[in-house]
């Protein structure tokens, strides 16, 4: 059985592709502090992360998820994700840290194998 958080995580990936933007909203603190990999300064606020979340939401996406782990504080994914937009697609292998606060992400960080400005530029379209 896994854990609580993995099953919530998991929960709202899949509503997420499947366009439900609410199952993100259920998923931050109000205060979530969200590192993104080539980001200078992280977004503030879990406004300013599902604005980010809806501009990704533009573009058709294909996650596939290697593992997951978690206790009561932590989370860590380790996956695979494809967007596709406009005959155009970007694909890269990331890493997600989080911590959590009451079951909830409360800080986030992303490393990835991709080029960050690659992927900045991609998102920044459409």
């Amino acid at each position: 059985m896994a854990h609580p958080v993995v099953e919530r995580y998991l929960s709202a990936t899949e509503r997420w592709q499947q366009g439900d933007m609410s199952a993100m909203a259920d998923a931050f603190t109000d205060d979530v502090v969200w590192h993104e990999a080539g980001r200078k300064e992280p977004l503030r606020g879990k406004q300013a992360v599902l604005e980010r979340f809806n501009a990704m939401g533009a573009a058709t996406s294909q996650i596939t998820l290697h593992s997951v782990v978690a206790d009561d504080e932590h989370l860590a994914v380790f996956g695979h994700a494809r967007f596709t937009r406009d005959g155009e697609s970007i694909e890269y292998d990331y890493v997600e840290e989080m911590d959590l606060r009451d079951g909830l992400v409360s800080e986030r960080w992303s490393f990835m194998d991709a080029v960050p400005d690659d992927v900045a530029r991609f998102f920044a379209t459409g």
